[in-house]
């Protein structure tokens, strides 16, 4: 029978350059490429390559130093873990017995390694993720973003105008107190918020007049002052003592819930201010009219013979 001995150290030498180019390549990221490679490694000790198993043996434990490090950033890929793992304890029952030692050590570093990583992924949950708005500004998730350049010639919209009544009312209400606060308030429906600024404009409208007309103290002024003071808290009040959950859903009287009755009961107390407003006009229309007729009597247009005779 011939001696085909050469022929198993031929395939051994082949099986170790194919298993040294599988886990230093892009073919050693894949489980399946290293159990190939190791699966030819076994083939060919069995066939009677005996030393094959030891420089098999030392590529092996040097591929596990170098995935140490993914490791350490959390990309060790645990099948590739499993059959390295296998491998090595294949190559040990086929003869590479002194890899037991570094293989421990391999192991040690291994776990010494996940669990200085899950340390860390931990610490930067509790103390860094408080500090991360203040890296950028409320709002945004990612890189800042710059300045755009705006091409000459390409028009810029401008923001719309602020309304004149919201102008005046901002100047007007003064600090947030009364139904400045009142409007404000999130747990009204918005309607009854709009409604509450309506009424506040007409009643510091009604007020200013009635105050440069002299009359301060007319039945007039007192309920502009009532309604602003008085009626419209007091009805926003009762409100807000409904609980939430029920006030804008449950009906209070027939179909009516209470944000109903509410918005019932500001537009009635707007409909009074804008009356208010109305007779303030009016009582100021009085004297402008009594200083006209006045004008036209003392400057009023006569004929040009009637003037000669106002001359002499």
């Amino acid at each position: 029978m011939p001696d085909l001995g050469w022929a198993a150290g031929l395939l051994g030498a082949l099986t170790t350059a194919h298993f040294a180019s599988t886990v230093f390549s892009g073919r050693g990221r894949d489980f399946r490429g290293l159990a190939l490679a190791s699966g030819l490694v076994v083939v060919s000790r069995l066939l009677g390559a005996d030393w094959v198993v030891h420089p098999a043996a030392g590529l092996l434990l040097a591929f596990l130093f170098s995935r140490l490090g993914g490791v350490r950033r959390g990309h060790m890929h645990l099948p590739l873990l499993g059959v390295a793992l296998l491998s090595a304890a294949a190559f040990m029952w086929l003869g590479a017995g002194w890899l037991k030692f570094p293989l421990v050590v391999v192991l040690a570093l291994t776990v010494f390694s996940a669990l200085g990583r899950r340390g860390q992924v931990r610490g930067k949950t509790v103390t860094e993720r408080p500090e991360r708005p203040a890296q950028l500004p409320q709002g945004t998730t990612g890189t800042p973003v710059q300045p755009v350049q705006v091409p000459e010639g390409v028009p810029v919209p401008t923001p719309p105008a602020r309304p004149p009544e919201a102008t005046q009312y901002a100047a007007s209400s003064g600090p947030n107190t009364g139904l400045n606060a009142l409007h404000q308030d999130q747990r009204l429906p918005a309607q009854a918020r709009a409604l509450l600024v309506a009424i506040d404009l007409r009643t510091i409208e009604a007020q200013k007049a009635l105050a440069a007309q002299g009359q301060t103290s007319t039945q007039a002024a007192y309920e502009a002052r009532a309604i602003r003071e008085e009626y419209a808290p007091a009805a926003v009040q009762a409100y807000l003592k409904l609980p939430p959950t029920r006030a804008d859903t449950l009906p209070i009287e027939g179909h009516r819930t209470g944000r109903d009755l509410l918005c019932e009961q500001l537009e009635l107390l707007l409909s009074a201010a804008q009356k208010l407003v109305e007779f303030s006009t009016h009582a100021g229309g009085q004297e402008l009219l009594t200083n006209g007729r006045f004008l036209r009597e003392k400057f009023g247009q006569v004929s040009p013979d009637e003037q000669d005779l106002k001359l002499k």
